[in-house]
């Protein structure tokens, strides 16, 4: 077997034990989860980043770790949880929203790190951009009550200002498409 042959079958053996945890992790069975995530992750890291790699998976090494980062907080095990968000991260996740995100509520309720957690939110809000995403939104709530927590009460109404006028334009968005919709809908 070539190694190209080598790498597209660790590949293909990665991403079926990938599903296979998934199915776990949805019954609720986190430890065969967590059991086939750490399998599919050595796989899929022998398996490279070659480009026929990139044009055949399905699923990016970064889904890997914020999957297995997500079972690991239903478990409630987040040191290891906040350790492949981080991973996530460093692999150029395209959701680095929900990684920063996850990563400031560990270090809000469970970690009582106010600071991280308010640099955290502050990545995430980056990374959403602001126009009217519910996340957004959420992100700088959340940051708020980091700052309320640490007595910051000016940043905390700051934050939570700039989290109501996104709530706002998030349900100005959702309903001018929710209009439109109803327009095409009476015109046909």
């Amino acid at each position: 077997m070539t190694e190209k042959e080598t790498d597209l079958q660790n590949l293909a053996d990665a991403e079926k034990i990938f599903e296979d945890g998934l199915k776990c992790c949805r019954r609720k069975e986190y430890d065969l989860a967590l059991n086939l995530f750490n399998k599919a992750i050595e796989l899929r890291e022998k398996a490279g980043d070659a480009e026929y790699i990139r044009d055949d998976c399905v699923y990016e090494l970064f889904e890997y770790y914020t999957t297995r980062a997500d079972c690991y907080c239903k478990k409630r095990d987040y040191d290891s949880a906040f350790a492949d968000y981080t991973k996530s991260l460093e692999l150029g996740s395209f959701a680095a929203y929900y990684d920063y995100h996850c990563r400031a509520k560990i270090n809000f309720y469970h970690k009582k790190d106010y600071d991280s957690a308010i640099t955290d939110f502050t990545k995430a809000v980056e990374d959403c951009g602001i126009g009217g995403c519910k996340g957004c939104a959420n992100a700088l709530y959340m940051r708020g009550r980091a700052y309320l927590a640490k007595s910051d009460y000016h940043n905390a109404v700051k934050s939570f200002k700039m989290a109501l006028g996104q709530r706002i334009l998030y349900i100005l968005k959702m309903l001018k498409y929710n209009c439109n919709e109803l327009i095409k809908k009476l015109r046909s």
